[in-house]
């Protein structure tokens, strides 16, 4: 039952975001901005503001591996009470019979304290894109009220077990007596497993950094006493969480690969601490990296579609 309170609270709190989003989007392509000297552009030909909504779009899409991966799992967990064949598996990282049990264990608390968190200062952000309409109880135009969706977002992270308590529960699940040791290395399969075969200088040099990363924090779980991490616990758990997330960003740019989605990957492991630097200041620069790129991971390749010239999209009126 837990793990079905969990994972419907995620999703719940993924909800908020894609719509805010969705709505930031759409916003995007009918409102206007100045950009000196009596100079108006469209939002979605503004540089900063597309590079923004782009982020967004990119961290919306690492939040989105990690949740439908923990309930891949959940659905593997279940199907194991049935009699009927295994369906056929959908997933890369399907892991062994014997390994569902201790991943769930662990990701159905991770996954909830690291992403009902994390979505709150983006749905904010997608409530900040608007200006003044979106900080608005906007009650008539429900289809645009980001502020009521920003306040129901925060729930998230406080029902079905608080940031801190889900933090703190996987700590423990990983410090168990019986079965810590089995989650540990589960996770630790994960891992191996998502990194196994990559191919070229650039993802081998990724796996390496996301690897380190992992021994440091596994080094740090084996050692440490459960009364010694709990303190730690969030930043723990949260560092764990953007590991697994690396690992499937990893699996999800290789088995579809396209020029928006290895732009997201380059951004999101930058932006996360897993580029060359480490510093989570860096942000590869490659050619094409702007504007158009920024367009094609929010819009899709191509940018918008049914837009007209002066910016609008035909039949929805300027806000």
């Amino acid at each position: 039952m837990l793990n079905i309170t969990r994972v419907h609270t995620t999703v719940s709190s993924m909800g908020y975001l894609g719509r805010g989003i969705g709505v930031a989007k759409a916003y995007a392509l009918v409102r206007e901005a100045g950009v000196g000297k009596g100079h108006r552009l469209p939002l979605y030909k503004h540089p900063l503001h597309m590079r923004t909504l782009a982020n967004l779009t990119c961290d919306y899409h690492g939040l989105m591996l990690l949740t439908f991966y923990t309930l891949y799992l959940l659905g593997l967990d279940e199907h194991r009470a049935l009699s009927s064949p295994c369906p056929l598996l959908l997933h890369p990282l399907t892991p062994p019979k014997d390994k569902v049990s201790p991943l769930l264990r662990t990701l159905s608390s991770l996954h909830k304290s690291f992403i009902c968190h994390t979505t709150v200062p983006l749905t904010f952000s997608c409530m900040e894109s608007l200006g003044g309409v979106g900080y608005l109880v906007n009650s008539e135009s429900e289809h645009l009220n980001l502020s009521r969706l920003f306040r129901d977002a925060c729930v998230g992270a406080i029902w079905e077990g608080t940031t801190d308590v889900l933090a703190g529960d996987t700590v423990r699940a990983l410090k168990h007596a019986d079965v810590g040791k089995e989650g540990v290395g589960a996770l630790g399969w994960l891992v191996e497993t998502g990194l196994a075969g990559l191919e070229g200088k650039g993802e081998k040099e990724q796996g390496k950094r996301i690897r380190k990363v992992w021994e440091e924090l596994k080094r740090k779980l084996e050692k440490g006493k459960q009364e010694e991490l709990l303190p730690e616990a969030r930043g723990l758990t949260h560092r764990l969480a953007e590991v697994f997330i690396a690992v499937l960003w990893m699996v999800d740019a290789r088995i579809r690969p396209g020029r928006e989605v290895e732009g997201m990957k380059r951004r999101w492991m930058a932006k996360h601490r897993f580029g060359p630097s480490g510093d989570g200041q860096e942000e590869a620069k490659v050619e094409g990296d702007g504007l158009e790129l920024d367009l094609a991971i929010v819009y899709g390749e191509g940018g918008p579609k049914g837009v007209v010239i002066g910016g609008s999209v035909p039949g929805i009126s300027k806000l």
